[in-house]
């Protein structure tokens, strides 16, 4: 396939998760679509990850191991060497919904000529329920799929992102667990924006950014967003969001500690009867 051909890049980002790497690849090889290339970004696993990797070699444009310095710098080498119009970033274990995706993705690309995010809903599974992120009735018309974006963001494997505004605006490497926030908020700020309406990945609950294990990872939490909320500009809203940042994550490392696994059923049973 030559370059100009390529659509969609799927940067791929993967440390000693080989069984979420198998579906995760699974999930790609199965695609209809022919106008996209994967980029595979490894920390330098050492749990049997590099022999899967190694099986779809056929199937990956870049292969980059043990380059990176962590997530988000492996998000941005992953863009840096991608060929494609789009970048759509999965780590493994995410899978794409259906044989489809990326061809329904390439549809809607083909038919815009201006820089436009394109993102759908993800399918959210947690060890006691699932649901759909954003919800339903969240999106019912424009306008309240405008009123949700303004305090929230999509997932992140859902979204679609121009490639060539990823180069100008790079993951912030600063941040340790929120970047990718900072970085889907730019984009819904300065890009505009097509939602549609089909369910394109499945995320499992599970990593960093949901769970917060103890006091170190409440830390850099806090650390975060003090970066991003004061960092770069000083002022009274600023201020106020990461004071409600604070707030929130703080009692939700609480509730975790609390709660246990309880935390993890009640929150799947609101998340998915549509309360929150």
């Amino acid at each position: 396939m030559k370059k100009k051909d390529i659509l969609i890049s799927v940067v791929l980002i993967n440390f000693n998760n080989k069984l979420g790497l198998e579906k995760t690849l699974g999930s790609i090889k199965n695609q209809v679509a022919s106008c996209f290339e994967i980029i595979y970004v490894d920390g330098g696993s050492t749990d049997g990850s590099l022999d899967v990797a190694n099986s779809y070699t056929n199937f990956f444009s870049v292969s980059l191991i043990g380059k990176d310095t962590g997530i988000y710098n492996a998000m941005n080498l992953g863009v840096k060497n991608s060929n494609g119009k789009y970048v759509v970033f999965l780590n493994s274990g995410d899978c794409l919904l259906g044989p489809d995706v990326l061809e329904i993705v390439s549809s809607k690309i083909v038919s815009v000529s201006n820089e436009t995010l394109f993102f759908g809903y993800a399918e959210i599974i947690s060890d006691y329920s699932k649901w759909l992120w954003p919800s339903p009735r969240k999106t019912e018309n424009p306008s309240s799929l405008k009123s949700w974006l303004t305090h929230h963001e999509p997932n992140h494997q859902s979204m679609f992102f121009p490639k060539k505004y990823c180069l100008r605006n790079p993951f912030d490497e600063q941040l340790v667990i929120i970047a990718d926030k900072k970085f889907k908020r730019r984009a819904l700020e300065h890009l505009d924006y097509s939602f549609i309406p089909l369910p394109l990945v499945k995320f499992s609950l599970g990593g960093v950014s949901s769970h917060i294990n103890d006091l170190n990872q409440l830390k850099t939490f806090l650390r975060d967003y003090q970066i991003y909320y004061i960092s770069e500009k000083m002022t009274f809203s600023n201020l106020l969001s990461l004071i409600k940042a604070d707030l929130k994550v703080t009692i939700k490392y609480m509730l975790q500690k609390a709660l246990d696994k309880d935390f993890w059923k009640l929150l799947g049973v609101f998340k998915s009867k549509n309360f929150i």
